[in-house]
Formats: C-alpha cells, structure tokens, sequence
C-alpha cells in the first residue's frame, strides 16, 4: 500500500525554461505597435488620435462618419480598413459611397495588410469618443447662433420690403385723392382725370402692386375674392370670347 501524500509537501516549482516562455508571452501581449501608417499617405503616427485627427484635417475624411453610416462593427471596421490599405482608394470615393452594399463586405478583407496595424486594434467606439468635431456637424451652441443670424437677416429683409410698401401706398393713397378731388372739380374734362396721370404718377401706382405682400393681402380678402368670383361666375357672358390675362 501506497504512503499517505505528504500535506506539508510544496508544489513543484515551474522550469526556467517554462517561466521563459511564459515571461515571452506576456511582454509579447503587453507590447504595442510603436506606429502606423496613414490610411491615404505615408506618413506615421505614434497613436490612435493622432492618426484620426490627421486623417480628418489632411484627408477632409471622417473614420467615425463611416463607422455611424455603415453601422461598423469590430468586424466591419477591420474589414474596412484593410480595404482602403489594400485598393489605395480616395477618401472622396469612402466618402460618396452608399450606405448598403459595401465594398468591403468579404471574409477576404479580415486579412491584415499591414502587421501590427494600429487601426486593426482599435475599438470603433473608442474611435468614436476621441474622434475630431466635424466641420459639418457644427455644435448646438453654433448651429443656434447660425439660426439666430439668419432670422436676423429675414427680419430685416421683411423690414425693408415693408418699408418699401408702406411708402408706395402712401403715394398710392395721395394719388386717388387727388383723382377725386379733380373729377369733383367740374372742368368739363371729357377723356377723365386718369388720362391726365403724370408720369411719377403713374409709376407709383404701378410700383405699389410690385410687392407681394399686396396680393397676398387681397387674396386673403375673402369678402373680395369672392365677389369677383360670383361676379364672373353670374356673367359668363361678359367673358365669353374675350382675352383674359
């Protein structure tokens, strides 16, 4: 019969060699790439936003752009990169592409072009976190100003085109009653005050409906719309084979 184990009796220590392969690996694991190249140039980079951020001010591309437009995954980031390092494509052509079918959608792009790719290691989301504001997606606080300009200067159109409109009207209104005023004169007048316009006259009566905020007024004008409506719906026959502008 077998002696009893001994309790006290201490685990066999690793060779020198396994605790060499072992030390190996885990520096292997520990270790990072040093650089990585441009996806559109040659030149390196020593860290994930370095690379983003120059992509996105040398290249006008965006990698988070992509990653939200085509949903990315790990997979499909991967994919993609490979794609664009192994076609050499334009960032314009990354740019323009649609949103489904993608080039890169084959098991062949899960291939590393380059080894020890930086890009390949990265974490879309993390990508995504220190990616650089978009020229085209201006912040909150921008975008509101911009609104708040650009009603400004709405505003101050409407002002003017008012302006305009009130002042025509006002020549308007003094012209018709000068009209009435010379048709109850009794001159004996037989072609009628109109054929004696003058011609600033004349020109301020036609400037007046060069606005559409005039016509907008008549034609919000039910009682009138209407009635010129009845009137030539109850008098076909003043109409009838006449020209009507």
């Amino acid at each position: 019969m077998a002696a009893p184990a001994d309790p006290h009796e201490e685990f066999p220590d690793l060779s020198d060699e396994e605790e060499d392969d072992e030390q190996q690996w885990m520096e292997e694991e520990e270790e990072e790439p040093t650089s990585t190249l441009c996806l559109f140039c040659d030149r390196s980079f020593s860290s994930l936003q370095e690379v983003s951020l120059h992509i996105s001010s040398d290249h006008s591309l965006k990698l988070s752009d992509l990653i939200f437009k085509h949903n990315l995954d790990d997979y499909g980031f991967i994919k993609m990169i490979n794609y664009i390092r192994s076609t050499s494509c334009s960032p314009g052509s990354l740019s323009g592409l649609p949103q489904v079918p993608v080039p890169w959608d084959s098991e062949d792009f899960l291939r590393p072009v380059l080894q020890d790719d930086l890009l390949l290691q990265t974490d879309p989301e993390e990508l995504c976190s220190i990616s650089p504001a978009s020229p085209t997606s201006p912040s909150p606080h921008h975008a509101l100003l911009q609104r708040a300009s650009e009603a400004e200067e709405r505003a101050k159109r409407a002002e003017e085109a008012l302006s305009r409109a009130t002042d025509d009207l006002h020549q308007l209104r003094l012209l018709a009653q000068g009209l009435v005023l010379n048709s109850d004169s009794g001159r004996g007048r037989t072609l009628g005050p109109v054929s004696e316009l003058r011609e600033e006259e004349d020109q301020a009566y036609f400037s007046s409906y060069s606005h559409f905020s005039i016509h907008a007024d008549m034609l919000k004008d039910r009682v009138r719309t209407e009635s010129y409506r009845d009137f030539m719906y109850h008098n076909p026959q003043l109409f009838r084979d006449k020209v009507r502008l």
